[in-house]
């Protein structure tokens, strides 16, 4: 019988841990909720020229654990987005469900910080098996950074 008990117990904490980390999880996603555009960033360590961003319009859209890319109001990519800012640097893992064929269903690993209305992701090749350690790593070929402004809830 208190074998019983005990395992009832662990059951309820462990359901317990699962609900908190779900609810910590969708108040985490909140946070970056919204439009964002680019600003800056590079990919595969080179910058990305400031005159290419002013004339390109890249908006990320961020909706619970869903992203959408758009370039010139036409959507380029979507997908599903998790993050975990326990960590620290705190994670940023997206997975592709829809864009160019040889990325999707893929996932990209990576971190990511925010500051007021600025937020910045670094992320490395889609598949790729690494993630960066700091925002030091965008200087390698292996990853991406963007920058972004938020623009709209």
């Amino acid at each position: 019988m208190l074998a019983r008990i005990g395992v009832a117990l662990v059951s309820t904490l462990a359901l317990s841990v699962v609900l908190v980390s779900a609810q910590d999880a969708e108040k985490d996603l909140k946070k970056i909720e919204g439009t964002w555009r680019m600003v800056s960033g590079s990919d595969k360590g080179k910058p990305i020229p400031a005159e290419a961003l002013e004339k390109v319009e890249m908006l990320a859209k961020f909706k619970g654990n869903t992203y959408e890319l758009h370039i010139f109001g036409k959507k380029v990519e979507s997908g599903t987005i998790k993050v975990d800012t326990k960590k620290k640097p705190m994670y940023f893992d997206s997975t592709v469900v829809e864009g160019k064929d040889d990325e999707k269903g893929k996932t990209q690993l990576g971190i990511f910080e925010m500051k007021g209305d600025k937020l910045r992701i670094l992320l490395g090749l889609a598949g790729a098996k690494e993630r960066p350690k700091s925002f030091e790593d965008a200087k390698e070929e292996s990853f991406s950074l963007i920058e972004m402004k938020k623009v709209s809830k």
